[in-house]
């Protein structure tokens, strides 16, 4: 990343505070890294990787090293793993409020966690001093997230004209909301990716955001 230009990595979701020392020691060559530790999801939602026939218990997501998330379910579970990612080091709060590509149960369209779940991130992240990002492809989800006080759009490859507004108001009344990542480019899985794993549900929901992704890389520059 480095011979690449990057001085500075945001990095959203894996990424621990152990990665940050090394980097800061001078231990590893590599970029500045922000980090917010593992993304918060619901059961079934972006960082649930089981299958519907996996019934494991989800609890080893919060300990397992590099995972990109946990699952939380409840306002009371949603506020105590957000302050357990910030006490562990986390510069913000990642949360998945919307359907994934690469998870096995959450189609895209699917809105992840509950209002108040979203309120909580909210609330333990700005009483840390800091703001949520959240995983968003679609305009519905992208719309309550923000009224919700994500201050962070990461994706957004769905969002409309009429929240591109909104977002455009919000930075004129200096809120962070006006933040919005871009991920157009995503390379659709080829056939051999089967063999990995990468089932026909992901390659359609790859499919069905490239096109959009693509479409908003110039109204969000």
């Amino acid at each position: 990343m480095l011979m690449r230009g990057f001085t500075t990595v945001r990095d959203l979701g894996g990424a621990d505070h152990g990665l940050v020392m090394e980097i800061n020691e001078g231990l590893i060559e590599a970029p500045r890294l922000v980090i917010c530790g593992k993304a918060l999801s619901q059961t079934g939602g972006h960082t649930d990787y089981r299958g519907r026939y996996h019934a494991r218990n989800v609890d080893y997501y919060a300990d397992r090293a590099g995972a990109l998330g946990r699952v939380v379910d409840g306002v009371d579970d949603v506020r105590r793993a957000a302050r357990e990612e910030i006490k562990a080091g986390a510069q913000f709060v990642k949360i998945m409020a919307n359907g994934g590509v690469s998870s096995p149960t959450d189609p895209i369209a699917s809105l992840g966690l509950s209002a108040d779940e979203v309120r909580a991130a909210v609330e333990e992240a700005h009483n840390a001093q800091t703001y949520v990002a959240a995983h968003l492809y679609t305009d519905e989800a992208i719309r309550r997230a923000v009224e919700l006080g994500v201050e962070s759009v990461e994706h957004g490859n769905r969002l409309c004209h009429g929240n591109l507004n909104r977002l455009a108001e919000a930075r004129r009344e200096g809120c962070r909301s006006s933040r919005c990542s871009r991920s157009p480019g995503v390379k659709c899985p080829a056939p051999e990716d089967a063999e990995r794993g990468t089932g026909c549900e992901v390659t359609l929901g790859v499919e069905g955001v490239v096109d959009g992704g693509m479409n908003r890389q110039e109204a969000l520059s």
